[in-house]
């Protein structure tokens, strides 16, 4: 970072939630290769034995429990396939979050054009999804990327126009 007594006290708050911004995208990258890993490694009979244990004592309480019997209902129509097309799509998403958190954090400009395209695709498709299913989950995550969104643009025309400056300097 360049010289802080120079910036703003809104300027470092700015750059202190961009870098909590940061951290949070490379935990969830984490989270996302470990939860791909999971699923990836997960077996249908096992997990719906699972299901019925944990389940069993709800419903001999109250045979008619909506809740229990969409837990059930919903398991028993996921398929070995589908769980691993998700569990590839969190390793995709992972990999590229965390090739993107190290690219900014080495100050590559790829990383940051790269980040700021993924997110404005993904806010697009957040907000499509939106229009089909109203969620509140969905729009504090929309907000949440729109912001990071602006907080990473920010941090890109520092980083440019300090590059331009030291060209500039240099002779270049």
């Amino acid at each position: 970072m360049a010289d802080n007594k120079k910036q703003s006290p809104i300027d470092l708050d700015l750059h202190r939630l961009f870098d909590i911004g940061i951290f949070l995208k490379g935990v969830e990258g984490v989270l996302e290769i470990i939860g791909s890993a999971a699923l990836f490694s997960s077996n249908t009979k096992v997990a719906g034995r699972i299901i019925r244990y944990v389940t069993q004592g709800e419903l001999t309480e109250d045979p008619r429990d909506h809740f229990t019997r969409l837990i059930i209902y919903v398991f028993h129509r996921i398929t070995a396939g589908s769980i691993h097309f998700v569990a590839a799509v969190l390793l995709i998403s992972g990999v590229i979050n965390l090739t993107l958190v190290f690219g900014i954090i080495k100050k590559d400009v790829w990383a940051y054009r790269g980040t700021m395209i993924v997110l404005a695709l993904l806010i697009i498709y957040q907000m499509y999804r939106l229009l089909y299913h109203a969620s509140t989950f969905l729009i504090v995550s929309i907000i949440y990327d729109a912001v990071f969104l602006l907080l990473i643009a920010r941090e890109y025309k520092k980083l440019i126009d300090a590059r331009s400056k030291t060209a500039i300097s240099s002779g270049v």
